[in-house]
């Protein structure tokens, strides 16, 4: 596994963080969603001003993975009340430069969100995902994650996604 400098994210990540999330959320969903659906998404959801509020909320504890410089990954915690588990900490996003996968990158990022959640008493880490993003499935899967239940995912066009929410208890620190 190669070495990954993680760092906390800042307000100066701004246009590399805005990228990463563009393309990456391009790279996962363009090859089995309408064009003008991702443009929607990307538009609306992933434009600077909502990408520089994410930055600056505190309640959002971003860590970015930086290689020469360069983002190339990153993962989004946010403390969430949603699902039904008591002291629980939701992944909103881990996001990897598709060219990084295979190189340990995802794997580094979770257990920086596992570490984190661990040293600030979280109970657990949940996430949703879609159902037929089997690549990220098999991976949260191999990272402890078990499905707990389902949710949907709105993209805002009156498309909705059917997405699996997972669930990994944190061990204690």
């Amino acid at each position: 596994m190669a070495n990954f400098n993680i760092r906390f994210a800042n307000e100066t990540d701004l246009e590399a963080f805005w990228r990463v999330s563009v393309d990456t959320f391009t790279e996962a969903y363009a090859d089995r969603n309408k064009p003008e659906d991702i443009v929607f998404y990307n538009t609306t959801y992933f434009n600077k001003p909502n990408i520089q509020k994410e930055l600056e909320d505190h309640s959002n504890i971003i860590f970015v993975s930086e290689n020469n410089g360069e983002i190339n990954g990153y993962v989004r915690l946010k403390p969430t009340q949603e699902y039904d588990l008591p002291g629980a900490m939701e992944i909103k996003r881990i996001y990897v430069r598709k060219e990084q996968y295979g190189n340990g990158l995802g794997k580094a990022l979770m257990e920086t969100a596992i570490d984190y959640a661990c040293k600030n008493n979280y109970k657990h880490l949940v996430l949703a995902v879609w159902k037929e993003n089997e690549r990220a499935i098999a991976f949260y899967k191999k990272c402890g994650f078990e499905i707990h239940s389902e949710t949907s995912f709105d993209w805002g066009t009156g498309k909705i996604d059917e997405d699996w929410v997972m669930v990994k208890e944190v061990p204690n620190s």
